[in-house]
C-alpha cells in the first residue's frame, strides 16, 4: 500500500478532485465536468477513479478493467486529468474505503470527492455513504435536477449545501480553509448530453 499513489508526487501539497464510477466507457461529459472542476475549483488535477465493478449494479460490464482504462486515456483531454486504477490493488471497492486509503496515501493533499447530481440522488444507498461526507468536502453537478430535489434527498437533508457555486462564483482558498468535512456544494454548470449508455449504443451499432 505505501508504494501505490494516484498522484505524481506522494507529498504534494495540492488540491485534487476525484472523479469515481466504471467509466464504461468514458466520454466528453466526463471531460466536460473534469474541465469545469479544474477551472472553477482550482484543482491541481482530477483522477478519474475507474472502478473495477460498481457494487450496486449488476455484473454486466462488458468491458475489461484494462479496456475501460486504457479507453478513458484516449478519451481524457488534459494532462491535468489522471486515469487510475488504483482500486484493483484493494481488498473492495466501496468508494468510503477507496476515498481513505487515497488520503491515507496522500496526507498532504486536500481532495474533493466530484459527482454528478443523479449520485446525489441515490449516494444513500452506498456502502458507509455517510463516511465520504465525513472524509472530505463533495461537489455535486448539475446534471438538470433543481437544487431543491438534492436539498430534500437524504443525503441533502443529513448534510446542508454549503454554497451554490455558480460560473461567478468559484471555490476559493477562503471556501477551503472555513469548508467543514460535512459540507457540500452544488456546481451549476452548462448541459452536457453524452452519456456512457448512449456512447454503448453507438458502439455497438459501430460494431455490428
Amino acid at each position: 500500500m505505501a508504494r501505490l499513489s494516484v498522484i505524481p508526487c506522494r507529498d504534494a501539497n495540492i488540491r485534487v478532485g476525484i472523479l469515481g464510477g466504471s467509466f464504461n466507457p468514458a466520454h466528453t461529459g466526463h471531460c466536460h465536468i473534469s474541465l469545469e472542476a479544474i477551472k472553477r475549483l482550482h484543482l491541481s488535477y482530477v483522477v478519474w477513479l475507474v472502478s473495477p465493478q460498481n457494487p450496486l449494479k449488476a455484473l454486466n460490464i462488458k468491458a475489461s478493467l484494462d479496456q475501460r482504462v486504457t479507453f478513458a486515456k484516449s478519451v481524457a483531454c488534459s494532462r491535468k486529468i489522471i486515469v487510475s486504477d488504483i482500486e484493483r490493488h484493494f481488498p473492495d471497492c466501496y468508494t468510503a474505503n477507496s476515498i481513505a486509503r487515497i488520503m491515507e496515501m496522500h496526507p498532504k493533499t486536500e481532495f474533493m470527492w466530484i459527482m454528478g447530481a443523479d449520485n446525489m440522488l441515490q449516494i444513500h444507498k452506498w456502502y458507509r455513504w455517510w463516511r465520504i461526507f465525513e472524509l472530505l468536502p463533495v461537489v455535486v453537478f448539475d446534471r438538470g435536477e433543481h437544487i431543491q430535489n438534492l436539498r430534500n434527498s437524504k443525503a441533502g437533508a443529513m448534510y446542508s449545501a454549503s454554497s451554490i457555486i455558480s460560473g461567478s462564483n468559484a471555490y476559493s482558498n477562503d471556501d477551503a480553509g472555513a469548508a467543514k468535512h460535512t459540507d457540500w456544494y452544488f456546481l451549476k454548470i452548462k448541459k452536457e448530453y453524452s452519456s456512457s449508455s448512449q456512447l454503448r449504443s453507438v458502439l455497438q451499432c459501430e460494431t455490428k
